[in-house]
């Protein structure tokens, strides 16, 4: 059995421990600093055999070097972006499945938010670890990609089944929910989720991991494609990529 733990550290990120409750072992997604992982770890009593890095900005690869050195672990990271990984053991390639903590996680490189980043994904469990690319409410900034990358990733990962549990980088949810509010007023399941994340808000509340039919019902920037939203943004005539590429204008300015 899989056992996923999120760890709050920094301001809004998670990291992510991937626990087989049967050998104890356990994989870390994304390790931004060392310490809370090395405690969760000792006070788990976990061997932590691997790390998973879904692209190479400091906040996801912070503690590899120093979680290796302590644990003699494998470190997983995207082959076209291997300089940019530190300690990297293990180049995969996008179409991969590897073997984690006994079972298996496919591979896929989601570039946009980066040109090297890649998701992880246990179709057994259906969870997938998508880094900074989908957010719940949300997709994350263009670092590197173009719109059109970013756009084509964001649709690989809906073709995950829909019951999938995504497990996200960041808390931005709340954020995410203002804005897509300030485009659409009207939609119906995103105004009972926002419901839900007002109440529930604060120090101890995560509203990861979200779900593919969540994000599909609720997301601005998987609806691209709709006419309610092109009404909304006031541009019936444009194509499904510009209108993706309006609305993370709007977000990165909002």
């Amino acid at each position: 059995m899989l056992l996923i733990h999120k760890i709050p550290v920094l301001t809004d990120n998670y990291i992510f421990i991937i626990e087989n409750t049967l050998s104890k072992e356990a994989a870390v997604v994304d390790p931004a600093i060392s310490r809370p992982i090395i405690d969760f770890a000792r006070s788990k009593k976990l061997s932590i055999t691997s790390i998973l890095n879904t692209h190479h900005h400091w906040d996801h690869i912070g503690a590899n070097d120093e979680l290796k050195r302590i644990f003699n672990c494998k470190i997983y990271g995207y082959s076209n972006d291997k300089h940019r990984i530190p300690g990297i053991t293990h180049e995969v390639i996008s179409g991969e499945t590897i073997s984690v903590c006994g079972h298996d996680f496919f591979v896929e490189d989601i570039p946009g938010h980066t040109l090297g980043h890649i998701y992880f994904f246990n179709p057994t469990n259906k969870i997938l670890f998508s880094g900074d690319t989908l957010f719940s409410l949300g997709c994350g900034r263009l670092f590197e990609g173009t719109p059109q990358q970013m756009y084509e990733s964001l649709k690989k990962i809906t073709t995950l089944p829909k019951e999938t549990k995504i497990y996200f980088s960041h808390e931005y949810t709340l954020s995410n929910l203002e804005f897509s509010q300030s485009i659409v007023s009207n939609l119906s399941a995103l105004n009972t989720y926002g419901e839900y994340i007002r109440e529930n808000i604060g120090s101890h509340f995560s509203s990861c991991p979200s779900t593919i039919e969540k994000e599909l019902n609720c997301n601005l920037f998987l609806n691209c494609h709709q006419d309610w939203l092109k009404q909304a943004l006031n541009s019936p005539d444009e194509t499904d990529l510009e209108t993706f590429t309006r609305l993370r204008v709007l977000k990165d300015h909002f």
